[in-house]
């Protein structure tokens, strides 16, 4: 799975000495064999900002876009937020939580195993 992909190639980033950088998996939507496991450095993901005056370099804060091209996502979510408040339109993707007598959503099959 991604998870495990991404664990794998972390820990091997990181038994090879290869500091700095964020482990990456690519090319998803091929079988798993495909997939194209590395290392992205952090400083890719750096911009440069003046932080209590001296400049420093952070990884630039994403905010979602409420307008224009990129506002799909927010436009698609504000078309069923009014229904979500009424149902559960959330899915368990986890494991089995067998702890939980009392809770329904505990004896859900997670979509994994479905």
């Amino acid at each position: 799975s991604y998870c495990y992909a991404l664990g794998a190639t972390a820990s091997a980033l990181l038994c090879n000495g290869c500091t700095g950088l964020i482990a990456s998996v690519m090319n998803l939507l091929a079988p798993a064999l495909e997939w194209q496991c590395g290392g992205v450095p952090v400083t890719s993901l750096c911009v440069i900002e003046r932080r209590h005056g001296k400049e420093k370099p952070v990884i630039k804060k994403a905010l979602v876009e409420l307008e224009g091209p990129l506002s799909q996502p927010y436009a698609a979510y504000m078309k069923i937020r009014g229904d979500l408040r009424l149902m559960d339109a959330y899915t368990v993707t986890g494991p089995i939580q067998y702890d939980m007598d009392t809770c329904k959503a505990s004896m859900d099959i997670p979509i994994s195993l479905q």
